[in-house]
């Protein structure tokens, strides 16, 4: 996969079994590609999928584009 590859959010009918299954796919090339930092990958995600949740938890939440933010405080 290319780093400039967009990839769309998995469809909110997709059950969480196969939500796993496609997020091990697409981290699966981090192991090929070693030299990339987790910060590097977050600020591409966030250049695409800016105001998609990236982190989530009961109580709150933050897009990808807030992360890269905080990340580059």
């Amino acid at each position: 996969m290319s780093s400039l590859e967009t990839i769309a959010p998995a469809p909110s009918s997709v059950s969480p079994g196969k939500a796993w299954l496609r997020a091990l796919d697409l981290t699966a090339s981090i192991a090929r590609n070693r030299e990339r930092i987790l910060c590097t990958v977050i600020e591409e995600r966030a250049a695409q999928l800016g105001d998609t949740p990236a982190l989530l938890s009961d109580r709150e939440g933050m897009t990808y584009g807030q992360l890269s933010q905080r990340i580059n405080q």
